[in-house]
């Protein structure tokens, strides 16, 4: 958690500006841990759909005073929304067990044409663009066909790279984990 806290906007502003991405596993799954700034411009990036998340932690020092507080707090907060607060399991150690142990997969939408809704664009070196975005269903694989379909009608193109947390992939496809990737197609 220390490289989202040491950014020049945090130490300033006392909150953190930009939205970070950081990917880590632990014996079962590979996560991609996303930043959730307290600055409240923010909110509408998880509203908009931009962040996306399939669940959430929220990390207390455990050495405070404030500990039992805050769990009564988050307890009553779900309950007031209709979400089992009492049920809610409060993790007095290591996060990712906790992750593994309450968070469940979501259902994976592999098959069905690939579709992923483009968050950003921005040119290559070469002659290509990355199309960076969550994959919401189906497969791509690197010489795949791909149609771009937007405002400006429909583009046909073939993919020429993926790439997830800055790994080049094989493929790329609709399944737990694979929270923001970008494609590389050529132009044409």
């Amino acid at each position: 958690m220390g490289r989202f806290d040491s950014t020049p906007e945090k130490k300033v502003h006392g909150a953190t500006i930009r939205a970070a991405h950081i990917e880590y596993e632990t014996k079962t799954r590979c996560y991609g841990h996303v930043d959730c700034p307290e600055y409240a411009d923010h909110i509408k990036n998880i509203i908009s759909g931009e962040v996306q998340m399939d669940g959430a932690i929220l990390v207390v020092s455990a050495t405070g005073k404030r500990l039992k507080q805050v769990e009564t707090k988050v307890r009553e907060l779900l309950r007031t929304y209709d979400y089992p607060g009492n049920d809610v399991p409060i993790i007095k150690s290591s996060a990712h067990q906790a992750l593994d142990a309450y968070i469940t997969e979501p259902e994976q939408a592999v098959t069905g044409p690939f579709l992923v809704p483009v968050e950003e664009t921005f040119p290559t070196a070469d002659r290509g663009h990355h199309a960076t975005g969550r994959v919401e269903r189906g497969v791509i694989r690197i010489g795949d066909k791909v149609e771009i379909v937007g405002m400006s009608g429909t583009a046909r193109t073939v993919c020429m790279g993926v790439e997830m947390f800055r790994k080049s992939l094989d493929m790329g496809q609709a399944v737990h984990g694979f929270q923001s990737g970008s494609v590389r197609a050529e132009r044409g």
